[in-house]
């Protein structure tokens, strides 16, 4: 177990991959479909482009909850990133997003499967041999990374 704080070793690069999602795809789906047909268990996701809408969720601490709003509007991509790492056997996107509306408002938070696609590129920075999984952490209520 790693102590104070310092990083730790959880693998060693192992390439970089970019692909598209098609119009009116689920986001989520798609890069955790791309994940599993190349057997990428852990990996760094940046996300580019344009959605025809989003589900979005933050997390309430005191109830152990996700309060989850779907925003039907187009939507353009100011930061969309995360990892994606093995649970329950597959690739989980586990990714927050801040994203801008037509009016210069911003909305942001941890994105949920049915945030579509209008225009999308991903970039996957892979790591192999990787040491790391997503558990339910009791504690707080939400997956995280855990060393195995």
């Amino acid at each position: 177990m790693n102590q104070g704080g310092f990083p730790a070793a959880i693998g060693q690069p192992d390439g970089f991959w970019a692909g598209s999602v098609a119009k009116g795809r689920d986001v989520l789906g798609a890069i955790e479909g791309f994940c599993a047909v190349n057997n990428i268990n852990l990996a760094f996701v940046q996300v580019t482009g344009r959605l025809e809408s989003a589900v979005l969720g933050t997390y309430d601490q005191g109830q152990s909850v996700f309060a989850v709003e779907q925003y039907q509007e187009d939507l353009e991509i100011i930061s969309f990133s995360g990892i994606v790492a093995p649970a329950d056997e597959k690739p989980h996107a586990d990714l927050a997003a801040a994203l801008a509306r037509k009016d210069g408002g911003v909305i942001g938070g941890r994105v949920f499967g049915n945030t579509l696609a209008h225009d999308v590129l991903f970039f996957i920075s892979a790591v192999s041999k990787s040491a790391l999984r997503l558990q339910y952490n009791e504690m707080t209520g939400l997956f995280g990374p855990v060393p195995e």
